[in-house]
């Protein structure tokens, strides 16, 4: 199910919130930060599920959807993808988002058009981002023929770095949140737990806009 929220419909911590951001953020309006709306599809995405009352590891495979989920959201492009993430992915999440490049590639050659997909992580403190190698692992199994263009790049400025976890396609869905791309952490024994939301409409070109 999708429940709609209007732009209008802020509660009084939404409100606190962007009358602070309009008092003493304003500058960084629309780059930063925005005030928007959008459908919230499904429910909260979060992982693992159904573990608060359990004092075990959960079962094998617990939250593989995670990276399904992502991989299926990549693998509708048509016209521009943006993926950010803390960092790489590894595991199971690597091996999905590169069924999803692949079919993202054989759609560009199929139409004959140009698919931007474009990376970004963050460039972590003394665990610098090898984007040559990002880049390999992403198109070592793809077709040379389509006109799909990957941009694969890494951020940090001082002690700054980029934190995101965006992934936004041709201006229809997002999905964002905390979940990272690692695969030990989120997929295998002693998960994390983390929370993300899929959405569409507006707050989707939103999450372009701030890439």
């Amino acid at each position: 199910s999708e429940a709609a929220v209007e732009k209008t419909d802020l509660s009084h911590i939404g409100k606190a919130a962007l009358k602070e951001l309009e008092a003493n953020h304003k500058s960084h309006h629309e780059k930063l930060w925005a005030k928007t709306s959008g459908a919230v599809v499904g429910n909260i995405a979060h992982s693992p599920k159904g573990t608060w009352n359990q004092d075990i590891d959960p079962e094998e495979g617990h939250s593989d959807w995670l990276p399904t989920d992502l991989a299926n959201l990549l693998a509708k492009t048509e016209v521009w993808c943006d993926f950010v993430s803390l960092s790489p992915p590894d595991g199971i999440f690597m091996n999905t988002i590169k069924k999803a490049i692949q079919t993202v590639a054989q759609r560009s050659k199929d139409t004959d058009k140009k698919i931007v997909l474009r990376f970004l992580f963050g460039n972590i403190f003394c665990v610098p981002v090898n984007c040559d190698a990002v880049m390999k692992a992403f198109t070592d199994d793809l077709p040379t023929d389509s006109k799909l263009e990957i941009w694969v790049g890494s951020w940090r400025r001082g002690m700054c770095w980029n934190h995101a976890k965006i992934v936004a396609v041709d201006g229809k869905e997002v999905f964002t949140g905390g979940h990272n791309l690692w695969d030990p952490i989120y997929l295998q024994k002693d998960p994390i737990h983390d929370t993300s939301i899929h959405m569409t409409g507006e707050v989707t070109v939103q999450a372009h806009l701030f890439m």
